[in-house]
């Protein structure tokens, strides 16, 4: 914003200097910065040098030869006096609650020596109240202003003037779709607030448009064509005309009621592009009738003036994009609430909308019935204009009014349920108009709204080949705007042939991105080995595994040699964040980066819903536990296992390549899997899960001893003499069976 202002000044004839707080920690550092912006600004350069005195080109009146220093206020007063002579010295100072207050209370001081020979003029930035203006500064500087008060226009109110003179306003040319312009709207609401951003992207959607369109040529297109823009029109143009969504809407549409004419538009190309200048001045006049509707809409909802209907114009601009706006809730309810309003705001508002369409129709006739329309209705309301009150309302209305909704209805008739005085209020909505009175007027007044927006304010879709004027690639602003560099130095750095195009690089990209070539950049060698390594990763194994790779391109290369490729491969990754060193082991470096997770897909099988168990046979589930397990139940880098059909199929989602190591420890347990090693570890589970369980006596002696029966009747009996009992002294345990295997 202050640099806006500093353009408005240049072209002014002034000159500006901007202090910022960062760069004025002292008095010299302050005038030396102000004088050189001055003077550099009128010689188109600033000089950055900090010299301690600067060579005059021109000279006091004194001394013709004199040296004074780059600060110097004198510097500045005989530039202004023999060079510049005109215009204002505007000191800008945009963060005054950061600025040092005793800077600016010694540069203030200072200027106003020279109040009589420059003129000087300060504008500062206070982003709170202006109390903080007396409260940094003393009385006796404040003395040496003139202050003047005035404030900058909000951001908020930049956008809606932005958005009204770019894509309400009727103009022939770009235009924004409902995904681009959500988009931004949706970064300056939640990211920035930024008026120059919003403006930034709407200058890439106009060379993103017109460079990566073809049909951009047609965009400005008026009747009577120009011969020599059809003439660059060949079959290209054609298809691509009829690939579009809005013609094949409009073909189908008009099959049944002008079947020539449609067959003319798909067969002949000459026709074709004779009918596109008829179908962009269908949407210009489109355009000039949304203008006026929207125009007509904002003073409605100014008219109504209720905390619930305060929709700021981008608002309404994005609801138009998104549907019919005449067609929704919101403007239905704001002109049942339209109606309630005193006689003099109807009429306030009917006047300004009166105003609009007639200079609208001056330009298009398409309007003129509504003029006509609304003349009439001004002049009925010529007899109400002895009374001003509000229109009498019923509870039921005023409901309405409070909440912007009607009353809940209840479904079953009064007659047939309770007649209570709650029951009693909650009746329909009747209207009971007198013929000729105004309530009927004012009902005549929202009918006429209703028909008017209905068919102004209809979508943009619904125009045939509005693809040729309405922009709406939000995803190109997303990838311009709001980057995402890891994935772009993943992909260069794991898959090199999608940017460099070389021959030596694999051109299958599965192949590319699965081999180590010794023919890759020696980064991107670093990077697929630093893929299969751990959390830990050690130097010397990295690099021995980069120096086998990198010779069997040379062969015979110097180990001084690959380990300079080596410090620096490892240099770039440790640059773009993929490594950093750790004090745990000096020979380590500690990685940053991971892929996603393992996803396991268990597929059913066909002869019902499927049991998942069944689907993972032995030696799949073996090999994919350690994966699952290794290094604390993350998933690193392993490959993809491939399985039968109808079985289990184990898929990565990552973009990284296969870890050999960690392939090789799962091929390893396969092996192991598949030999007679796991019977003696099997055999016992098994066993154990399918014998049932033994009584195991054990003879303990003759030795005394108690055995705890049953209690009886809730009392607890004790044998006493063992030869009571008709066993031998035993002691009966139940104990499974145990595996020593």
């Amino acid at each position: 914003m202050f640099s806006q202002m500093s353009l408005k000044l240049h072209e002014a004839g002034h000159l500006v200097a901007t202090l910022l707080s960062k760069d004025c920690p002292n008095l010299k550092a302050t005038a030396k910065s102000m004088i050189e912006q001055f003077i550099g600004s009128e010689r188109g350069v600033v000089d950055e040098d900090v010299d301690e005195v600067a060579p005059l080109d021109f000279a006091p009146v004194e001394s013709k030869s004199a040296r004074l220093p780059n600060y110097d206020m004198q510097i500045l007063d005989c530039w202004y006096r023999q060079i510049r002579k005109t215009g204002n010295l505007v000191v800008i100072i945009p963060d005054f609650e950061c600025f040092p207050s005793f800077v600016l209370e010694s540069l203030i001081a200072i200027c106003s020596e020279y109040q009589d020979r420059l003129p000087i003029v300060f504008l500062l930035g206070i982003a709170t109240t202006i109390e903080s203006l007396h409260q940094s500064l003393p009385r006796s500087v404040l003395a040496l202003l003139r202050t003047e008060k005035f404030k900058l226009q909000n951001s908020q109110e930049c956008i809606n003037a932005v958005v009204e003179e770019i894509l309400i306003k009727p103009s022939r040319g770009f235009r924004f779709g409902e995904d681009a312009y959500t988009h931004l709207l949706e970064v300056f609401h939640l990211h920035s607030l930024s008026i120059r951003s919003f403006v930034r992207s709407i200058h890439y959607a106009l060379i993103d448009y017109y460079y990566g369109n073809s049909l951009s040529i047609l965009t400005d297109l008026e009747e009577p064509a120009d011969d020599g823009v059809l003439d660059m029109l060949n079959e290209m143009h054609a298809y691509e005309i009829r690939v579009l969504k809005s013609f094949r809407k409009y073909v189908e549409s008009n099959l049944e009621a002008d079947p020539d004419e449609v067959r003319c538009l798909l067969t002949d190309d000459p026709y074709l592009f004779n009918a596109i200048p008829t179908f962009l001045n269908n949407i210009q006049q489109y355009h000039v009738e949304f203008a006026a509707g929207f125009a007509c809409l904002v003073v409605v909802q100014g008219t109504v003036n209720l905390p619930s209907y305060r929709r700021p114009k981008r608002t309404l601009h994005k609801m138009a994009l998104s549907e019919n706006l005449g067609e929704t809730a919101y403007v239905g309810s704001l002109l049942q609430v339209l109606r309630k309003r005193k006689l003099s705001d109807l009429l306030s508002c009917l006047h300004q909308c009166l105003t609009l369409l007639q200079s609208t129709s001056s330009s298009h006739p398409g309007t003129c019935s509504e003029v006509e329309e609304l003349s009439t209705i001004i002049t009925d309301a010529e007899r109400f204009e002895g009374s001003d009150e509000e229109s009498s309302s019923s509870d039921d209305e005023d409901y309405l009014l409070k909440y912007g909704r009607k009353r809940s209805v209840p479904t079953i008739s009064l007659s047939q349920g309770r007649q209570t005085n709650v029951a009693k209020r909650l009746k329909p909505i009747e209207e009971k108009l007198e013929k000729g009175g105004r309530a009927e007027w004012c009902k005549g007044v929202a009918e006429f709204f209703v028909k008017f927006f209905k068919r102004t304010l209809k979508c943009y879709t619904e125009m045939p080949l509005h693809e040729l004027v309405y922009y709406n690639n939000a995803s190109r602003l997303k990838k311009a705007f709001n980057p995402q560099p890891r994935a772009a130095v993943q992909t260069a750095l794991g898959n090199t042939q999608h940017y460099l195009s070389c021959e030596c690089c694999s051109k299958d990209r599965e192949s590319a991105t699965e081999s180590i070539e010794a023919t890759s950049q020696d980064a991107t060698i670093a990077y697929k080995l630093y893929l299969e390594c751990g959390r830990m990763i050690n130097l010397y194994d990295w690099f021995v595994a980069f120096g086998t790779i990198v010779e069997k391109e040379g062969g015979g290369l110097e180990q001084s040699v690959v380990q300079a490729r080596f410090i620096q491969a490892i240099t770039e990754l440790q640059l773009t964040g993929f490594i950093r060193p750790t004090s745990r082991k000096t020979d380590h470096v500690l990685r940053l980066t991971w892929g996603c997770l393992l996803a396991v897909d268990i597929i059913r099988r066909s002869s019902g819903i499927g049991d998942y168990y069944d689907a993972v046979t032995a030696k799949d589930f073996f090999a994919f536990v350690p994966c699952f397990l290794f290094d604390g139940g993350s998933i690193r880098d392993s490959g993809t296992f491939s399985t039968p059909p109808g079985q289990t199929i184990f898929t990565e989602f990552t973009d990284s390549d296969d870890n050999h190591s960690l392939r090789g420890f799962c091929d390893a347990l396969q092996v192991i899997v598949s030999t007679p090693y796991l019977i003696g570890a099997i055999t016992p589970i098994t066993l154990n899960l399918i014998l049932p369980f033994e009584d195991e006596i054990e003879e303990v002696g003759e030795e005394e001893v108690r055995i705890e029966e049953e209690p009886v009747s809730g009392a607890m009996s004790f044998v006493e003499d063992p030869k009571d009992v008709g066993v031998t002294n035993v002691a009966v345990q139940r104990k499974r069976i145990g595996v020593d295997g």
